[in-house]
């Protein structure tokens, strides 16, 4: 146990990391050590096997507690969409920087179909010779 310090519910490991900040241990395989996540290892060995296509996410954030209780099996795309990287940020969004609404008329979805309109109806305007500011 002197290898877990227990923090706000986190069991956060307190030897081995891997350059991602995930707790890592040796554990001897085909007769040589390789490295393993302790928080898959000890989610396995109280749960039973993660399912072909999924991935443990730490609903806490911390990426080297190993309290199983903070683990959820959920696929990869669900686990980055629920992090903090810039993709998952943009992927919550529900509004545009001007304030309106994602319709999803658009193929991807993250534009804004009235700020598009508002494009669209300048260009067209300009090449009319009408006063572009006026449009907007």
């Amino acid at each position: 146990m002197e290898r877990i310090l227990i923090e706000n519910g986190c069991w956060i490991w307190q030897s081995s990391l891997n350059d991602a900040g995930y707790a890592v241990m040796s554990v001897p395989v085909n007769g040589k050590c390789a490295p393993r996540r302790v928080h898959k290892m000890l989610y396995e060995f109280i749960n039973g096997p993660v399912e072909d296509g999924l991935c443990l996410d730490h609903l806490c954030r911390n990426r080297n507690c190993i309290n199983p209780k903070h683990l959820e099996p959920v696929t990869w795309r669900e686990n980055i969409l629920r992090g903090n990287s810039m993709s998952a940020i943009h992927a919550r969004k529900t509004h545009c920087i001007r304030g309106h609404e994602f319709d999803g008329k658009w193929r991807n979805s993250r534009r804004c179909s009235k700020c598009q309109k508002i494009r669209n109806d300048y260009w067209n305007g300009k090449k009319r010779g009408i006063n572009p500011i006026a449009a907007i």
